[in-house]
């Protein structure tokens, strides 16, 4: 099939999936040709109005110089350049990660007034965005994570209603939730909702943990292994180390953990370890989009002194060290803004 235009082409792409749909106009099969001429206006106009309203695609202007390219040649275009034009901005969606993208129409000749050729693409747009907390069986349960932090995530990926569906973005959206260690699952769905214009339905479904708090004992006990004998324990009091923490404090995966390490778990007295860890993120707070952390370590640290020796024929006598300190610290994550 050929379509003829009376100018040379030049293409244009516009997004129609946020547009109403528009029935087609009844033909009635008595009407004169006066009559039909007046429909075929009327629905041009029409037509002309709903795409000059249209927005423009997200794609890049080099593609849309790409398909123009192969429209300098000839008015009369064939059915077979149109399908390559169609699967040329098709494929730099999918590539794209907007897999849901599609070219739905184009603009043949008399549709619109001068010489463009308007493809009409519904990008997939999300027309609902849902979060939605499970159990360990897949009920339906409250949440002890605030939804403003998931909301955050994926904001920060420009996921939300009125965008383009992109399932890379959407991965990335994964990965960073992932990375807080605060769900036992990630789940999303992506479905059509024919009753929304076709718009795309997303749900996000998480997970956690039974508990976001635990404690743990370890104890040791220094073996010593003697020749031509067994091996023997140095002292009958063990060693231990004592670790604690609970995370997503208050939803907000704030976080506290500490260890205590006793080289004498039943007479622990000087010889006491420990460190203990707070983490704050979102400093600004949840709605903030500055992304500040802020970190407090309080510990102590005990070293043999390198300093207090005897003389050559003396007897070291071990001088320990001890030192207890705090360091508090605020750091700021700044994301590249993609054009």
């Amino acid at each position: 099939m050929v379509y003829t235009y009376a100018f040379l082409p030049h293409a244009r792409c516009v997004s129609v999936g946020m547009l109403p749909n528009e029935p087609p106009a009844e033909v009635d099969p008595d009407m004169t040709e006066k009559e039909k001429e007046e429909l075929d206006m009327k629905e041009g106009m029409k037509y002309q109005r709903r795409v000059a309203h249209a927005p423009d695609c997200i794609i890049p202007g080099s593609v849309e110089e790409e398909i123009n390219s192969e429209l300098q040649d000839d008015r009369r275009l064939k059915s077979s350049v149109v399908s390559r034009i169609i699967g040329r901005i098709e494929n730099w969606y999918r590539e794209n990660g907007y897999a849901v993208a599609q070219v739905v129409r184009f603009s043949q000749p008399g549709w619109v007034r001068g010489n463009e050729i308007v493809f009409e693409v519904d990008e997939g747009h999300i027309g609902n965005l849902d979060i939605k907390f499970e159990d360990s069986l897949g009920n339906a349960c409250e949440g002890k994570t605030n939804v403003k932090l998931i909301e955050r995530a994926l904001a920060e990926e420009e996921v939300a209603i009125g965008q383009p569906y992109n399932m890379k973005a959407l991965q990335r959206v994964v990965q960073n939730l992932d990375s807080l260690n605060i769900f036992s699952r990630i789940g999303i769905t992506p479905e059509r909702d024919e009753t929304n214009g076709g718009a795309v339905s997303l749900q996000i479904v998480v997970q956690e943990p039974h508990d976001y708090q635990w404690s743990d004992v370890q104890t040791k006990w220094n073996v010593v292994r003697r020749p031509l004998s067994l091996p023997t324990i140095v002292r009958i009091p063990p060693g231990a180390t004592i670790s604690f923490g609970k995370r997503n404090i208050k939803g907000l995966n704030r976080s506290f953990e500490g260890n205590l390490t006793f080289n004498n778990f039943l007479n622990p007295q000087d010889d006491v370890d420990f460190k203990f860890e707070y983490t704050h993120p979102y400093l600004d707070g949840i709605d903030n989009p500055r992304n500040r952390k802020f970190q407090a370590v309080c510990f102590n640290s005990r070293k043999l002194s390198p300093v207090f020796r005897g003389g050559p024929h003396s007897i070291d006598i071990p001088i320990w060290v001890d030192r207890q300190g705090i360091k508090a610290t605020i750091t700021e994550v700044n994301f590249k803004q993609t054009p």
